[in-house]
């Protein structure tokens, strides 16, 4: 089983539906009772839109008769299977032990008599379908408030992200009927989508950019399409790590003044000026003891023992993770960054050229080179690929010659045309993992 870091976000999510299927004509109507679903998901954004395709786009068979909106994310999870947990526990909150008995919400209802049929089976036979109690949006959200603050998640570093106006001013008119206290560094807030403008304060124009770069640019600007599913956040931090590590030099635990003979497992502060590196079990300590709790495993936050700014254990773990297990990953982080420092710095010293046309000297500035940054996405694996894909790229001097040539091979010869190349396209990847068995409630 190949060991993969921890991903750059992993969510559980709650649909709201908006439309629902008129089964008389096939179109879409407004629904007049909303339902609700709760997943799992790395990518929001593709996650929704595939729900929304339906069945044959990857969208659970559950959602198929209705269209959605992300109500809310709760992310922050350290693995895949802590968000699966998560998930579980907030679909089957009558019978999850996450829960104590006595803190239980939602209980099931009073079983009803059946007809005695034979073990397992239901009356017209197949598998008994397992009940739950019906839910409403309120049961939803105190629920989800309650597994917030239950032992076996209160010490996850999670928050809430809510999308949908209707279902957060629900929560924020709950919220004072909910028993028991949250963490109080558990952020809960609003972030709705805002519009995006250009210098000119004019919406960008979606034909001019590729799909990849309109993706990359909605991140960060509120909404589902805002959640950045990427490791872009942590490209500074790992250039730190490698030309901290690549010096041939032995390397110092800042807390316990021992040499770290495995660097790779070691922690690093984030500030660009601070050179903080400590052993895991080390900062660990550090931060539990400046807690006050002996009674926690793994610390939530600390301060860096060299600089003293506020660091988030979560974020220095998941960039140690991603050293250590998505060598691929990083790698194309620093490519990436590697190509866009070049192209700026080209573009800053590239002079402008002077032409004479009919005695008057003309300035003509060349064009600057695009950067294509469409290289392998470890988190974002769409179906489809950029049409450019089969264009040459790279900074290594032979990709700059055959480039200089065809262009002073077209120059000679103005009518040579190339053949045309058809673009290949991946079939869609389905990789989400989402129980298709959760209840969609009215």
């Amino acid at each position: 089983m190949e060991l993969r870091p921890i991903p750059a976000v992993y969510c559980c999510y709650l649909l709201r539906s908006t439309k629902t299927l008129n089964r008389q004509d096939g179109g879409w109507q407004l629904a007049t009772r909303s339902a609700y679903y709760i997943g799992s998901t790395p990518h929001p954004r593709r996650r929704l839109a595939q729900h929304n395709a339906g069945r044959e786009a990857g969208g659970a068979v559950r959602t198929s008769r209705n269209q959605w909106e992300m109500a809310c994310i709760v992310s922050g999870f350290p693995s895949n299977i802590a968000a699966l947990q998560f998930e579980w526990a907030w679909q089957n909150t009558h019978i999850t032990l996450r829960i104590a008995p006595e803190d239980r919400i939602t209980r099931l209802p009073e079983p009803r008599k059946r007809k005695k049929t034979a073990k397992g089976s239901s009356p017209k036979g197949g598998r008994r379908k397992r009940e739950r109690p019906p839910m409403t949006l309120q049961d939803k959200l105190a629920n989800l408030h309650l597994l917030l603050r239950v032992p076996s998640f209160a010490r996850w570093p999670l928050h809430v992200r809510f999308f949908s106006d209707v279902v957060f001013q629900a929560w924020q008119n709950w919220l004072p009927t909910f028993e028991g206290q949250m963490r109080p560094d558990v952020k809960v807030w609003f972030d709705p989508k805002r519009e995006t403008k250009d210098e000119d304060g004019e919406e960008p124009s979606e034909k001019a950019q590729t799909r990849r770069v309109r993706e990359r640019e909605a991140y960060g600007n509120g909404g589902v399409d805002g959640v950045d599913p990427t490791y872009d956040a942590l490209t500074a931090l790992c250039l730190k790590r490698s030309d901290l590590l690549a010096r041939d030099q032995s390397h110092t635990c800042s807390v316990c003044t021992e040499e770290i003979e495995k660097p790779a497992l070691a922690l690093i502060c984030p500030s660009q000026a601070c050179y903080m590196i400590s052993h895991m079990q080390c900062l660990s300590r550090h931060f539990l003891a400046n807690e006050g709790n002996e009674l926690a495993i793994l610390p939530l936050a600390g301060q860096c023992p060299s600089c003293k700014s506020e660091l988030q254990w979560v974020d220095l773990v998941r960039e140690m993770s991603l050293n250590l297990r998505g060598q691929k990953e990083v790698d194309t982080l620093i490519k990436r960054f590697r190509k866009a420092e070049a192209a700026a710095s080209k573009s800053r010293s590239k002079p402008k050229t002077t032409g004479s046309t009919r005695g008057t000297n003309v300035e003509e500035e060349v064009p600057e080179t695009e950067v294509d940054d469409s290289d392998s996405d470890p988190d974002v694996r769409d179906s489809e690929m950029d049409e450019r894909w089969l264009e040459l790229s790279g900074d290594d001097s032979d990709g700059l010659s055959v480039s200089s040539m065809t262009s002073s091979i077209s120059r000679a010869i103005p009518d040579l045309e190339r053949p045309a190349v058809k673009a290949f396209r991946m079939p869609p990847v389905i990789e989400d993992s989402d129980w298709d068995d959760a209840e969609v409630t009215e």
